[in-house]
């Protein structure tokens, strides 16, 4: 799933820095099964980032928080998604900003098929290489091998392709 990214940004030295908000909810009486569907809505609308939590609320009752960051123009839209599928009755919105690496998605060969990697670079330094987990996941049930030999072998395909880059500089 693709999960679409904040509009307004605010450029400094390559950076990104981004206006976002924080809408968090705490719920005590909706049935837990129902958090993977909420998730999956929230995406749907816009949400950068979803994270539910087993939580302990007030007087020791088991619940749930929901945080979910966006960008600032959804948040109204988001709160109101949270209305629909949850039972709260409230929510909390707190404004942010976010700071990002610039990413860039590459495929890498690999002996049990391609392989897309995340690369993240902050003023064109590379700073973070990172195999998707769900290309890797697939890759490895097709091939029958285990998932920490695909990312493995992933990472030593991408950096054997960087030096021969670097070495085609030269």
């Amino acid at each position: 799933m693709r999960i679409p990214g904040p509009k307004k940004t605010i450029k400094t030295n390559q950076s990104r820095i981004l206006k976002e908000d924080v809408v968090e909810t705490e719920i005590d009486d909706m049935n837990p099964q129902f958090c993977d569907f909420v998730k999956l809505e929230l995406y749907k609308h816009g949400a950068i980032d979803v994270e539910i939590m087993q939580h302990i609320l007030k007087k020791e009752r088991p619940g749930i928080r929901i945080r979910v960051v966006c960008p600032k123009e959804l948040t109204e839209h988001i709160a109101k998604v949270l209305f629909e599928q949850t039972t709260t009755f409230g929510v909390k919105i707190n404004n942010t900003h976010a700071m990002r690496l610039h990413a860039e998605l590459v495929k890498v060969d690999t002996r049990y098929g391609p392989v897309t990697v995340k690369i993240g670079s902050l003023d064109g330094k590379v700073l973070s290489v990172s195999p998707e987990y769900e290309d890797a996941k697939v890759v490895a049930q097709k091939a029958k091998v285990p998932l920490k030999e695909v990312f493995t072998e992933t990472m030593c395909n991408y950096r054997r392709r960087q030096e021969k880059q670097e070495h085609k500089k030269k």
